[in-house]
């Protein structure tokens, strides 16, 4: 609950929502209407809290389409193909966004905190990741900034 309760924090400082908004089902672009320079923000932020390097495409799924044609082409299982690209997102998850792709963009809070806890376990970022010094200024300046 304790990563759920960071990434809305951060969900509600960049979107400037109310807490009681979100929810682990709540869907970034069709809920919230995050826009692509919102999703830079929150990867940064992500990447900024969890000390961990955010990739958005993979956390957002914003290559998810083109690797279902890829398992097409190639004549594999869309889900078992989706899996290894994706193994932040459970198996019921996935077939959750493939019965879902008509609807627009899939990605939801639970995936979000789902991507975090697995960077945390598996690839948290280093000294060297080149946003780090970036995030720090940019936190930093929204810190005395304030919120939007």
């Amino acid at each position: 609950m304790e990563l759920f309760e960071s990434v809305q924090g951060i969900l509600t400082e960049i979107l400037d929502l109310e807490d009681a908004e979100l929810t682990p089902e709540t869907y970034l672009i069709r809920d919230l209407g995050a826009e692509s320079i919102d999703l830079l923000e929150i990867a940064v932020a992500m990447s900024y809290r969890f000390k961990i390097r955010v990739e958005d495409d993979e956390a957002f799924l914003k290559n998810f389409r083109l690797h279902l044609v890829e398992a097409q082409q190639e004549d594999l299982q869309p889900a078992d193909y989706l899996a290894e690209r994706y193994p932040f997102l459970s198996r019921d998850r996935i077939e959750e966004i493939l019965s879902d792709l008509e609807g627009g963009p899939t990605v939801k809070i639970k995936d979000l905190v789902c991507y975090a806890a697995h960077r945390l376990d598996g690839a948290p970022a280093d000294e060297s990741d080149p946003l780090l010094p970036l995030l720090s200024a940019q936190v930093g300046v929204r810190a005395v900034a304030g919120p939007r």
